[in-house]
């Protein structure tokens, strides 16, 4: 009996084999595959939103040929609604329905102290007023570079506050950009306006900004700087509706070197960046409710860009 269990002792332990691992031969394969994004509003020859639309009513086109939309997506819950018309005097501010974020950016480089007060106190009407149901706002300037204020929320009592800090904070309200004190170029302007863009990107789904701007630049120039506001607009999915500070008063002092109530610099912005330009009316929030309104009818194609040179062995 002892010696049976002596030999039992002595047996080693026999470990269970390791499974099989593969040989590593320090290769890499990568591979890298991008699903781009198009937000698209659609509407009607009246201005009315179209919900209920499928992939096959959309053709796309990259570089003048049609391309396959392997995804869509629809976000249309309130229906066909109509393109928010300018308030009357005294009429209240009322946000359409919709969600989604909005950016108010005051465009401190080219308004003077009473532009600033006007858009101002149309930002506080859409806040007094509601900014809409399932809406989150985000307060900046464009002064001595980009200042965010608030970042994104649904909460009126920050976004007041945040409007109010513009008014009294010297730094901000002060700094005056008029000759002689403009700079020699539009540079530092479009910088800020990417850096904007770049912050909007860490945010998911599609996005507006609103810009009160008496901007007077010109459109034919600067080509680069509006092309990197396209690519930009495109990557964060974020489109520019400028709204004209000066309303219904024609630009320059009258001289038809603008359009009438309006300038040719915000819309190419508009265009480029897949928003819409507000001019001709003195209701300043009206750009805001047409963004609203927008950005609840969206449709967002999605097709994959062929890279044939990222396919490699590292």
């Amino acid at each position: 009996m002892t010696a049976s269990l002596l030999w039992l002792l002595l047996v080693p332990a026999v470990e269970p084999a390791e499974p099989d691992r593969p040989l590593d031969i320090e290769q890499e394969e990568q591979v890298q595959v991008r699903l781009v994004l198009v937000d698209v509003l659609v509407t009607d020859r009246s201005g009315r939103t179209v919900p209920g639309l499928g992939r096959e009513d959309f053709t796309l086109l990259v570089q003048n040929r049609p391309v396959e939309i392997d995804t869509l997506d629809s976000g249309c819950r309130a229906g066909a609604t109509e393109d928010p018309g300018p308030r009357s005097s005294g009429q209240p501010f009322q946000a359409p329905a919709g969600d989604g974020r909005i950016v108010l950016l005051f465009d401190h480089h080219h308004m003077d102290m009473g532009e600033r007060l006007d858009t101002l106190s149309a930002a506080r009407e859409i806040v007094d007023g509601g900014i809409g149901p399932g809406v989150q706002v985000m307060v900046a300037v464009l002064t001595d570079g980009l200042r965010i204020l608030q970042p994104f929320t649904s909460d009126t009592d920050l976004l007041s506050a945040a409007l109010d800090t513009m008014e009294q904070d010297v730094t901000i309200w002060a700094r005056l950009f008029d000759p002689p004190f403009r700079p020699l170029t539009e540079s530092g302007y479009f910088r800020d306006l990417s850096r904007l863009r770049d912050v909007l990107g860490g945010y998911d789904g599609a996005k507006a900004v609103v810009l009160f701007s008496a901007c007077l630049g010109r459109s034919d120039a600067n080509d680069l700087w509006y092309l990197d506001v396209a690519h930009r607009a495109a990557e964060s999915r974020s489109a520019i509706y400028p709204v004209y500070a000066r309303g219904l008063e024609p630009p320059q002092g009258g001289k038809r070197t603008e359009p009438a109530g309006g300038s040719r610099a915000l819309a190419r912005l508009a265009n480029e960046s897949g928003g819409r330009f507000t001019r001709l009316t003195n209701d300043l929030s009206l750009g805001y409710s047409r963004a609203v309104r927008d950005l609840a009818c969206r449709y967002t194609l999605g097709f994959y860009l062929e890279d044939s040179g990222m396919n490699q062995v590292m």
